[in-house]
């Protein structure tokens, strides 16, 4: 946009308005660096409201497992920590269908790989709650979802045979990712931060957003531009991606 020019004063540049998730409609929407929506008790949050206007909020009613908020490691932004012992949040309301989820993450530096150790035993931090604790997102080789497929690092498209791939990723970008994730989703709670016994997040959530169903090359490049460049990982985006080097507008 051009600079505003007055004669005889001073020339003022416009701040460009930038894309973010208001801009579609969203299921789900946990941003970590707005205060407004955290809730904490004693130290440690109790609840991460829900931005969409879907009131899915991820709530922690027990305080042993609560997460805490920190202020300043992920791009000097505020987001929620997830330490060295299981801290998860629960998240209701989920119809089943197909939801497109997409992450800013920032693994701790402490933990050897983002939520496992091996090729064959890791999962993603997310999961739900049903018989035996059903993992959706489980990366390994039994059990994938029908169709499931996964986009780590700013890639549009990867197909991925099993979940050893996507643990491939997920080192390959060093477990730092603005990543998009497209499964069918059971009728269930979400939980988010933890897999099971042994499997669970160490590190920094910035924002998680979903969508319904399989959007738009579009509306994914978007996404992963403006959480890029938001929280700081653009260098994860491919050289050819749109918005590598500036944030998307609307």
């Amino acid at each position: 946009m051009s600079p505003i020019s007055i004669p005889g004063k001073v020339t003022l540049a416009k701040e460009p308005y930038y894309w973010t998730p208001s801009s579609i409609a969203t299921e789900l929407w946990l941003d970590g660096s707005d205060s407004s929506t955290i809730t904490e008790i004693s130290g440690a949050i109790s609840q991460w409201d829900d931005k969409s206007g879907n009131a899915r909020h991820a709530a922690q009613s027990n305080a042993t497992f609560r997460p805490v908020v920190d202020a300043a490691t992920f791009n000097s932004l505020s987001s929620v920590y997830f330490g060295v012992a299981p801290e998860f949040f629960d998240i209701s309301t989920f119809g089943s269908g197909t939801y497109s989820w997409f992450f800013a993450l920032v693994k701790a530096t402490y933990i050897t790989s983002l939520v496992g150790t091996s090729n064959s035993n890791t999962y993603i931090p997310i999961a739900t709650l049903g018989s035996n604790n059903t993992n959706i997102l489980r990366l390994n080789n039994v059990n994938d979802p029908s169709g499931a497929y996964q986009i780590y690092g700013g890639e549009l498209s990867q197909s991925v045979a099993n979940r050893g791939d996507a643990y491939t990723e997920l080192n390959r970008a060093n477990g730092n990712i603005c990543g998009y994730i497209n499964i069918p989703v059971v009728t269930s709670t979400i939980r988010l931060g933890y897999a099971q016994t042994g499997y669970f997040l160490g590190g920094y959530m910035g924002e998680v957003i979903v969508l319904n169903g399989t959007p738009s090359s579009d509306t994914i490049q978007k996404v992963q531009g403006y959480l890029a460049h938001k929280w700081g990982l653009t260098a994860n985006l491919p050289n050819d991606h749109p918005y590598k080097n500036i944030a998307p507008l609307p």
